[in-house]
């Protein structure tokens, strides 16, 4: 047995264009090649099985084909019934019939040919669409087999009676396209006395002289039928076929109800006595129910636990509670952190509510674990030091060893175990240099509660930009008092808003100490510049943090013997040993700012100028080394600057001079010569002028003003 082969790739589409109202000459083979190869159709000479068709009959009569068919639209029509072709009266339908006057053919001659037909007017390949070349071979196949394939070629809904039955051979000699299979379908079922009804979408086909079943479709009309043969049609909304199938299947093994399943329609089929088809249809529907109306879906979003790990919980719980039944199903939306319930009526949400209340806990809020901190503005280690300090008083240090991994050069660590009411357990917290982080061992809500505190702890630290300039004034005996001589010169006006006017009586004592713009004081150092009274010694500007020391050191390291050891030897001779250390000379500076919450600036000031100087004291081979130190605290505000002064030194210079020869001679030589003896003073001056950096906005402005104060400073060395 064969089935239809498809000659040519094609697309199953529904007939969109109309179709011929004759039949073509392909037809006619078909009809041809049917009527030789039917095993039990005889077919004898001179036979006539349907009226010839008139001569006179236009191009546009009657055909097999339904009128509504003939658009093409092949799910759409009025009721359709088949049976013999000689026979109008069986044509009837419900409700319509086909057009009473059939096709007529011309009989058959006795070499079993059919006589010429009535040229047909072609159809145009554009008008239809989805039409195929296939290839019909059946030999002996079973007829509601054959039915079932034509019809999918058709694509109609078909519903066959389980008591059509038989065989059928059929071939065609060539290709036929799919327009000509709906008057072949129609013939073939008249042939074998079967009828096709059509209800709705659907075709109902049933043996024509069996008892007729009554197609219903919908409970109203299910109801109508109070006995007899019924093939109720139940469209399926919720739930596949095959699933009411599986759940039907035990309950019809012994009843008089068939059933059968249209999968692509989704639509269920029970055949059998009307009133057993209304017993069994409740089933149906109960299953085909919407799931919303009898359960209850419900969101929870969750506060600790983990969604995944409560939905094993509830699943475990409600496992338990229902005795095994699967009525509740949870489901965990890790994204969210929350679970979605399906269960039954709204009453039994109340029971997964209550259980979720008790597992929506998270456990290791009480449990200890290890935690990683990392320090990002600060040392870890001062960090862990002052935890140490505020919670115990006590720091204490370890080395990393580990003798399953130890670390290369370890460095030392710090670890507080603070105790206090803040925190519920123990802390444990461990700083490792090498990484700048901390390592705390603690429970989850310590921990939270010792972030906030090492949040404030390891804030950005602001940053002081210091200038400094580092000066000597040379005296004579008119400017015995340097800085102060010169503020009050008649030719040098200093305003009041220098901070050093109202300063000059105690320049005597104190020195000078002064505040404001460092432009201003350059003012006053250019003038003394002219009278050449000043040398600067150095100018440097230093970036520092907030609490960190800056040291500036511009000089040399000077050999001082610190210790003679003596030795003797056994011949009575004395070795002499020295110890050497080397002290370093020349300017230092070193300054740490402090800034509090009004944007003051504290400074810690220590500033030494030292040098070598000649020892003349006997036995002695170090050299003197004269210092002048200036170590004070102050406060500035942002932007100001601070003058420190007052601070003298005196040196004493003899010279001699004379004739030649003459000023050597004995008694009388000092007549010749004259000795004179001068004194210097210098005075030293420090000028300070800090201001406050931010890293986002001033960053940027800092270079081109420190150039601009490099200019300034190399004017004045280069008229010194």
């Amino acid at each position: 047995m064969s089935l239809i082969q498809p000659v040519t790739p094609y697309r199953l589409t529904r007939l969109g264009a109309p179709l011929s109202n004759r039949w073509t000459l392909a037809s006619t083979l078909v009809l041809t090649s049917l009527l030789t190869g039917c095993a039990q159709q005889e077919i004898k000479p001179q036979t006539e099985v349907v009226q010839p068709i008139q001569a006179n009959e236009q191009a546009t009569g009657q055909s097999l084909m339904p009128p509504d068919k003939q658009a093409g639209d092949l799910s759409v029509g009025s009721p359709v019934q088949t049976a013999e072709v000689t026979t109008p009266e069986q044509l009837a339908i419900l409700g319509n019939t086909l057009p009473q006057t059939a096709p007529k053919l011309a009989g058959f001659q006795s070499q079993g040919r059919l006589p010429r037909l009535p040229q047909t007017q072609p159809v145009d390949a554009a008008q239809v669409q989805g039409v195929r070349q296939v290839l019909l071979n059946y030999e002996q196949a079973p007829l509601a087999e054959v039915i079932s394939q034509l019809a999918d070629v058709l694509q109609l809904n078909v519903v066959i009676d389980p008591q059509v039955q038989g065989r059928v051979s059929l071939s065609t000699a060539s290709e036929l396209d799919s327009r000509s299979l709906w008057p072949l379908l129609n013939y073939l079922l008249a042939q074998q006395g079967v009828t096709m009804t059509q209800v709705g979408d659907f075709y109902h086909v049933k043996p024509a002289t069996s008892k007729e079943a009554v197609l219903t479709q919908g409970r109203r009309q299910l109801e109508t039928q109070q006995a007899g043969q019924v093939t109720h049609l139940v469209p399926l909304q919720y739930v596949s076929v095959t699933k009411v199938q599986e759940a039907l299947a035990p309950l019809l093994t012994q009843a008089q109800v068939k059933t059968q399943g249209l999968a692509d329609a989704n639509v269920f089929v029970l055949q059998g006595q009307g009133e057993q088809v209304r017993r069994y249809l409740p089933l149906v529907e109960l299953l085909d129910t919407d799931p919303f109306r009898t359960r209850s879906l419900q969101f929870y979003p969750l506060q600790s636990a983990q969604a995944g790990a409560v939905v094993d919980e509830l699943t475990q719980v409600f496992t338990a509670l229902t005795g095994g039944q699967q009525s509740y199903q949870f489901v965990a939306l890790e994204r969210l952190n929350a679970i979605f319930v399906v269960a039954p009526p709204a009453n039994s949400l109340r029971e997964v509510e209550r259980w979720l209340k008790i597992l929506d806990t998270d456990i290791s809020q009480d449990r200890r674990q290890v935690y990683h901190y990392r320090v990002r503005h600060v040392k870890a280690a001062d960090l862990a030091a002052t935890l140490q300090q505020l919670y115990s008083g006590v720091v204490q240090a370890r080395a990393n060893t580990t003798a399953s991994a130890p670390v290369p050069n370890a460095q030392a660590q710090n670890t507080a175990t603070p105790s206090g009411a803040l925190f519920n357990g123990e802390l444990d917290i461990v700083a490792d240099a090498v990484t700048n982080s901390l390592l705390v061992q603690a429970n989850q809500q310590d921990f939270e509660r010792l972030k906030v505190i090492l949040r404030r702890l390891d804030a950005l630290p602001q940053e002081v930009m210091i200038n400094v300039m580092i000066a000597e004034v040379t005296l004579d005996n008119g400017k015995e008092f340097g800085l102060e001589w010169a503020l009050n010169r008649g030719d040098i006006q200093v305003s009041n808003e220098l901070g050093l006017a109202g300063l000059r009586d105690a320049g005597k004592l104190f020195g000078l100490v002064g505040k404001r713009d460092f432009s201003n004081l350059t003012v006053v150092l250019n003038a003394m510049q002219e009278d050449q009274m000043i040398q600067v010694l150095s100018s440097p500007s230093v970036l520092v943090r907030d609490n960190e020391s800056a040291r500036i050191e511009v000089g040399s390291e000077v050999p001082i013997i610190s210790r003679q050891l003596t030795s003797s030897t056994a011949s009575d001779s004395s070795n002499l040993t020295n110890e050497v250390q080397y002290k370093p000379t020349g300017v230092i500076l070193e300054v740490t700012p402090n800034i509090d919450e009004d944007g003051l600036i504290n400074l810690e000031i220590k500033q030494e100028v030292s040098k070598a100087q000649r020892n003349t004291t006997g036995g002695v081979d170090s050299p003197v080394i004269t210092k002048r130190l200036v170590e004070t605290k102050v406060l500035v505000r942002d932007g100001d600057s601070v003058v420190l002064g007052g601070i003298m030194d005196q040196n004493r210079d003899q010279t001699n001079t004379g004739v030649p020869f003459l000023k050597d001679l004995p008694l009388i030589g000092h007549l010749f010569k004259n000795q004179k003896e001068t004194y210097t003073k210098t005075e030293l001056l420090v000028i300070l002028s800090p201001r406050l950096v931010s890293l986002e906005e001033e960053g940027s402005q800092l270079i081109p003003e420190f150039l601009q104060k490099m200019r300034q400073i190399d004017r004045l060395l280069s008229e010194q």
